[in-house]
């Protein structure tokens, strides 16, 4: 039997030729020998038998023989399948040579006699079409010893037939003519041969019902298995109701400790160093593309970086664990700030194996690889967490050594980290060894207090400058005959700066090399450094050409905007990108572009690996007062970005639908033809990032960026972008280009005459995602596509909606996706669940809690019948469903739906996901509503910790979770902290919003309710008065109500009771039908306002209207006396349409209501006969989260 598939063509033609030779012929002369040629048969090549083919082929029509159509048939299957055939000499090369030979030799027979060759031309043919066939199933069936068999005897009898044949039509004319045998031997032959086929189809048959067989047994012993899992999982389950805590807490120590030693033993090195490996990799995203602090030459930079190189290296001879970094934004805008300081530090921590090979490390490794899988750039993270992680290594870190440089130009962008601070305190620690270098600076020498301190002045920096010019010039033999003038220059002139020491020795060397020309040019150099910035930028000019001075112009202005560094190779790609046809010619390239750019650019900028940095931080300013004015560099790279942008690739809807599908249609199994071939460059993805930051700078953009703007606002590219956008900023949604949004908006309003020329921003978004629709409905053969550009436009507008109607806009597009899906796919497919589950979440905002909840309840039925509890989409629904609960106020059931969505989530996705989140989130909402205060603010707090280390406080779910936390610490009367978490979520959506939109109301409201409360009305007004002119209160009566109520307590504890009076009753002069919760409480503080001014009567009036009777039919009714008005109190309420022992019973159940106890509100009115007469009043809206003023 072979050995596996590739083997079994080569055993069963072995196997044929030796049942030929042992079985089929007595006659030595027709044996084949496989070990070498001595055999009469000739042999011949592939090539040699289409030679013989064609030449047969012309001579058949020179000829004009009869029966050449039948030949021509042989020579047609031959040419057709040779070739198929041919791979037999893969396997056995003597035998199918032989073959070959054969069939070529029979060919030149039947050209003589075609009359003859009839019977040979069909066998020829039926053998060349079946051999292909036969090998094919040789290799299916290689584990089947009875087919092999039966196609190796199959082999056999085609061997015989043409071996038989080739010795007949060698023979003379007389001789075939006498052996009037030949033609029923090969007839018998060929009986054979289809006997032998129908024998090889009957055992292939026979295999494949074994095959089926087996496989069925494995399947029912598989299910066995399974059921015997599930059995020792119900016995263990019935355990636990014998469980022993202490012996089963012994036990698990025990099979810990055996599992602890298994896995050290089945490589967990190996996943540990993938571990770090991944974790290396995504934090280098996020530090400049140096090192901390790279090796300096002497001259390069000022002394005190020199020195911080010198200190790292020397220190590394004696600690293992060396940390530096330098604040200088010379190569890296970034490098100035506070983020990418931690992350190289946790970087060059990773590096290091002292570190890594300590066990604590893990846990490190463990934060650090839930942010890898969560954000896409370490500098997405929240700075909160990096620190905490990295404060955390420094708890447990031997002695180590931190060289900072540069500290003074830190541009501190947190005020919950300030890095001076920081790193003095870390300097107090007993396991470190901190070194500062930084220019004077007040703010620092009150920082560090209590420290050593080296002066780096011109008496102590002078020795070194002298012993490296010394140095330089000893090296230089043409130098130094002026070696003692030289060094009186510096003296004289130099300031002591190793920079302007180094460019005048470099100015010297590159002159001619006479004395007379050295001396000049050491007389010309000038004092100041940017003048001698000027004359070493003229003298490398000088011997450029035109167009090279143009491209260092061009790297100039590049290098000065660049808001993160490029490889110099895109550097140059980005050179040659021509903005007018947005082309790239690679003829246009730098052939070598570090060694080009250091040469273009000489002494301005150098390259340190694959990075072009200016050689100091003075470079930029000196360029500054060149008049290359940042806004230059901003608009070079605004068109670059636009132009790259824009390129053809990135407008063909090809590329922006496979992006849509990926992104979209993850977890399906949709097949996606439309694959990229790779990924975007570099270059690309900088402009993703940044090309808003550059067109946003320009104080007067020129016609040709407004045009280019128009086109990418309005085409395929568009698409294009905010796809890769999305991949980019993995975990951020929508809200990196909510972001875009709106800094154009703020732009936009600096200059009226740009909506003339670009797209209104009511309609950002939208029309390149339609025209894409439009576009793939015409072009596409896939009719899934164009319902993904909608699909992206309803999460559009329901995340980023400013208005009603934006919301209204969000349902039509997932109602149109939802509709095409069922068409396209069917009520039950998954994506047409899925596309239901989000349309329906639009239900809420449009308070059709009742629909909502009946649809998600019948979506989710659906979905576990087709996918199971194993696919998040259920999950999804069922969390949806939950909050439809909640907000029917049907407590009790969304209570049962968010903790069963709860658990099948965190079981599915684990506890850190933003599905599991979110769920814990409305389970607070929850909690919160019931009056749970402590378990609703121990749930918010589990999800802070859980959520904070993937993104921070701007993403839009961490100002909800930042909302709700500040109102259940208000209700538990925290008001310090309810402050401080409501005023920062405010002021982080008025980045995002304006006033417009309910999440800004709702954040407003909250806080000055919490400022109300706490006893600071005037704070209060001023929230209010923010929002006073908000067109939410047009268009949504309840936060309406919420805002008049708030500013009429507000009057109310000033004293100003009519004014507040008036007000609410105001509200409640409303039609019934738009009644809603907060005007409940607007009629318990009434009545208690009315009731301290004595107007009883009219307190217990403002609850007419809330309650019924129960219908006969649907409820006995209680004693009539309890409605009865009791005629020994006297009141005006006696002619009124409504019992006064009625509307008493209505306050109280609201009050129970308020006090978070709808049951007992509910057992009250059942008691009496009685219901409410509207439950949509106590009904709750969706929000940021909506306020809570009960």
């Amino acid at each position: 039997m072979a050995s596996d598939d590739s083997g079994a063509v080569q055993v069963v033609w072995e196997r044929a030729v030796c049942i030929f030779n042992t079985s089929l012929t007595r006659d030595p002369r027709k044996r084949i020998h496989t070990s070498n040629s001595s055999t009469g048969l000739k042999a011949c090549s592939l090539s040699d038998l289409h030679r013989s083919t064609k030449l047969a082929h012309e001579r058949c029509y020179d000829k004009r023989i009869p029966g050449a159509t039948n030949f021509k048939k042989v020579l047609h299957a031959v040419n057709k399948y040779a070739l198929v055939v041919d791979v037999l000499i893969q396997h056995q090369p003597q035998v199918t040579a032989v073959v070959w030979g054969l069939i070529r030799f029979l060919i030149q027979v039947s050209v003589a006699e075609l009359e003859l060759g009839a019977l040979l031309a069909e066998a020829l043919q039926a053998i060349f079409t079946s051999i292909g066939r036969f090998e094919v199933e040789a290799r299916l069936f290689f584990d089947e010893p009875r087919v092999l068999s039966s196609i190796a005897a199959l082999f056999s009898q085609l061997i015989n037939y043409l071996v038989r044949a080739n010795f007949h039509f060698a023979k003379r004319n007389p001789v075939r003519s006498v052996r009037a045998a030949f033609s029923p031997k090969l007839s018998q032959i060929w009986v054979s041969i289809e006997r032998d086929t129908l024998d090889l189809d009957r055992e292939i048959r026979t295999a494949l019902g074994t095959r089926v067989v087996r496989s069925t047994q494995i399947s029912e012993a598989e299910f066995l298995e399974q059921k015997t899992f599930r059995e020792e999982c119900g016995r263990a389950l019935r355990r636990i109701e014998t469980f022993n805590p202490e012996e089963e807490f012994t036990e698990l120590k025990r099979m810990l400790l055996d599992l602890s030693s298994c896995l050290q033993s089945r490589g967990r090195a190996q996943d540990y160093q993938e571990g770090i490996s991944a974790a290396v990799r995504w934090l280098e995203q996020g530090t400049p593309r140096v090192d901390a602090i790279p090796p300096r030459e002497p001259g390069t930079c000022s002394g005190k970086s020199v020195l911080s190189s010198f200190l790292a290296e020397r220190a590394s001879i004696s600690s293992d664990i060396v940390l530096t970094y330098s604040f200088h934004g010379s190569l890296d805008q970034r490098s100035a700030q506070v983020a990418p300081f931690i992350v190289s530090l946790l970087l060059q921590l990773c590096r290091n194996d002292a570190v890594v090979s300590n066990p604590r490390f893990q846990y490190t490794l463990q934060r650090i690889t839930s942010l890898v899988r969560r954000s896409n750039h370490s500098l997405d993270c929240s700075l909160m967490v990096l620190h905490s992680i990295l404060e955390d290594v420094f708890e447990w870190l031997p002695v180590f050594v931190l060289i900072v440089d540069g500290l003074d130009d830190c541009a501190e962008q947190d005020d919950s980290f300030e890095p001076s601070k920081y790193i003095h305190k870390l300097g107090t620690s007993l396991n470190s060894q901190v070194i500062v270098l930084s220019r004077a600076s007040l703010d620092l020498e009150a920082v560090f207090t209590n420290v050593a301190r080296i002066s780096m002045d011109c008496a102590e920096i002078e020795h070194d400058i002298e012993r490296y010019l010394q140095q330089r010039i000893d090296r230089t033999p043409r130098l130094h005959m002026l070696k003692a003038e030289i060094l009186a220059k510096f003296f004289k002139d130099g300031g002591r700066m190793f920079l302007w020491a180094k460019l005048m020795l470099d100015g010297l060397q590159q002159c001619l090399g006479t004395i007379r020309v050295l001396r000049e040019r050491l007389l010309r150099t000038p004092v100041r450094l940017f003048d001698l910035y000027e004359q070493q930028m003229e003298l490398n000019g000088s011997k450029l050409c035109s167009e090279a001075k143009i491209k260092r112009d061009e790297l100039l202005h590049l290098l000065m905007g660049l808001r993160e560094p490029l490889p110099v190779q895109d550097i140059s790609a980005a050179l040659a990108l021509d903005t007018r046809t947005n082309l790239n010619d690679v003829q246009d390239e730098l052939i070598q572009p570090a060694t080009e750019i250091e040469r273009l650019c000489r002494p301005l900028v150098t390259v340190i690996g694959d990075v072009a940095q200016f050689v100091h931080m003075s470079v930029k300013k000196f360029l500054l007062e060149r008049k290359m004015m940042w806004g230059d560099s901003d608009l070079f790279l605004a068109r670059k970005s636009l132009s790259k942008l824009s390129q053809a690739q990135y407008a063909d809807w090809r590329y922006a639908a496979s992006l849509l599908r990926k992104n979209l249609l993850v977890g399906s199994v949709i097949i996606n033809s439309l694959e990229r071939s790779s990924e975007e460059s570099v270059f690309y993805n900088y402009a993703c990032l940044h090309w808003h930051t550059h067109v946003t700078a320009l104080s007067d953009p020129p016609e040709d960026i407004l045009e280019k703007l128009k086109s990418f606002l309005t085409g395929t590219e568009f698409v294009t972008w905010a796809e890769v956008l999305f991949q980019l900023k993995r975990g951020a949604g929508l809200g990196p280009l909510i972001q875009v949004r709106v800094v154009l908006s703020t732009w936009y309003q600096r200059f009226p005459r740009l909506i003339e020329h670009c797209v209104p921003l009511d309609r950002f978004f939208v029309v390149p995602y339609e025209r894409l629709s439009n576009e793939l409905n015409e072009v596409s053969e896939d009719k899934i596509l164009p319902y993904l550009p909608l699909e992206r436009l309803g999460g559009y507008f329901n995340v980023g909606g400013q208005s009603g109607a934006d919301w209204q806009k969000a349902y039509d597009y997932k109602r149109a996706v939802a509709d095409g899906f069922e068409d396209l796919l069917g009520p039950r497919n998954p994506l047409t669940l899925r596309a239901r589950t989000s349309m329906l979440q639009e239900f809420f905002w449009q308070k059709r809690f009742p629909q909502a909840e009946r649809g998600l309840c019948e979506v989710a039925t659906i979905q576990q019948e087709v996918s199971g509890k194993e696919v998040v989409d259920y999950w999804i629904t069922l969390q949806l469903l939950g909050l439809a609960q909640f907000s029917l106020t049907n407590f009790e059931d969304a209570r049962r739906t968010l903790e069963e969505t709860e658990e099948g989530i965190g079981k599915l996705v684990g506890s850190s996901d933003i599905l599991f989140l979110m769920t814990r989130l409305y389970k607070g909402y929850l909690l919160e509503r019931q009056a749970e205060l402590e378990q609703a603010s121990q749930a918010y707090e589990d999800i802070r910790k859980r959520w904070s280390p993937v993104m921070d406080t701007s993403n839009p779910f961490s100002l909800m979770l930042q909302t709700a936390m500040g109102s259940v610490a208000r209700k538990r009367k925290q008001f310090d902290k309810a402050q401080e978490l409501l005023l920062e979520a405010w002021a982080a959506r008025q980045h995002v919003f304006t006033n417009k939109i309910n999440l800004y109301v709702d954040s407003a409201i909250q806080l000055a309710l919490t400022y109300r409360e706490a006893g600071c009305q005037k704070d209060a007004n001023e929230v209010l008065d923010d929002i006073e002119g908000s067109e939410v209160f047009d268009t949504d009566f309840e936060r309406y109500c919420q805002f008049i109520h708030l500013r009429a307590l507000i009057e109310l504890d000033a004293g100003l009771y009519e004014r507040a009076r008036l007000a609410l009753e105001t509200l409640l002069n409303t039609e019934r039908d738009q009644n809603n919760r907060e005007l409940l409480w607007v009629r318990l503080d009434l009545a208690d306002i009315l009731r301290e001014h004595g107007q009883h009567d009219e307190a217990l009036m403002v609850f007419a209207g809330l309650i019924e009777p129960i219908p006969p039919h649907e409820e006995p009714r209680q004693d009539s006396s309890t409605e009865g008005q009791d005629p020994s109190t006297p009141s005006s309420l006696g002619d009124e349409p409504e019992p006064i022992e009625r509307l008493r019973t209505a306050e109280e159940a609201l009050r129970l209501v308020r006090a978070a106890q709808p049951q007992a509100a509910k057992r009250l009115l059942v008691h009496h006969g009685l219901r409410w007469v509207r439950l949509e009043d106590f009904w709750i809206l969706q929000g940021g989260p909506i306020t809570d003023t009960a």
